[in-house]
């Protein structure tokens, strides 16, 4: 029973582990690409 908790809780820590990690990252992606997209707009009005 006590391996099958360890075992239980290792699976979830590194579920939500790697979920964290995944919002993060596209979180971060789109944020950068928005960036650049206005920074290409605020080029082109320049212009």
């Amino acid at each position: 029973m006590d391996i099958r908790k360890k075992i239980t809780f290792t699976y979830v820590a590194l579920s939500s582990f790697s979920t964290l990690l995944l919002c993060i990252v596209v979180f971060v992606l789109f944020r950068e690409n928005n960036r650049y997209h206005f920074l290409k707009r605020l080029e082109d009005r320049a212009k």
